[in-house]
């Protein structure tokens, strides 16, 4: 969801950028109607990453970066993460069923810890006592996320043979799995 309004003297300009999914969207109706806020814009994640994603793309090719023909933003999520494919010619989106709260949760299965504990081993696992089984237990995970991943840039190459991917952006709370992004590079 997205509030905008026009900037009055006697009222200022104020913007909001809520991500919700369908299933919420419905509290959030209900949230906004106590508060008495009339919302102007209500879409999807995806249409609002890849708006999102189109705003930042003009605005850098306004300033002479040029325009890439298709960049990927893959904003990992605590259940799940959204990929988003934005190219001048299509919108091409796919939720992948990986988010932070999977690494963390096999870290609970194997390490016996608490939630909280695991959000901070995954992040920082300096405190970790047996590394091997560290790297074990959360390359299982990336091993299934990188195949989900790229499985799905498999879909879209397949679908748009002529498009070329020229940049991955990844964005999310989950992307702070230590690891992650390296195995995402490399595969390891």
């Amino acid at each position: 969801m997205q509030l905008t309004g026009e900037e009055t003297p006697d009222r200022p300009s104020a913007h909001l950028l809520l991500a919700v999914s369908r299933r919420h969207i419905g509290y959030a109706e209900e949230m906004f109607e106590r508060l008495k806020i009339q919302p102007d814009i209500l879409q999807s994640e995806y249409l609002a990453l890849y708006n999102y994603l189109g705003f930042e793309l003009d605005t850098e090719a306004q300033n002479g970066g040029g325009r890439p023909k298709a960049t990927v933003l893959l904003d990992m999520g605590a259940c799940g993460a959204n990929l988003v494919i934005h190219s001048p010619r299509y919108l091409w989106a796919k939720y992948l069923g990986v988010g932070g709260h999977t690494f963390s949760r096999a870290l609970v299965r194997e390490f016996h810890l608490t939630l909280e504990q695991a959000e901070q081993w995954k992040r920082s696992p300096s405190g970790v006592d047996r590394w091997s089984r560290w790297e074990s237990t959360l390359g299982t995970v990336f091993e299934t996320f990188s195949k989900e991943f790229n499985s799905a840039l498999g879909a879209f190459s397949r679908d748009h043979p002529g498009e070329k991917i020229e940049r991955i952006l990844v964005v999310g709370g989950g992307v702070q799995t230590q690891g992650l992004l390296r195995y995402l590079r490399t595969g390891r």
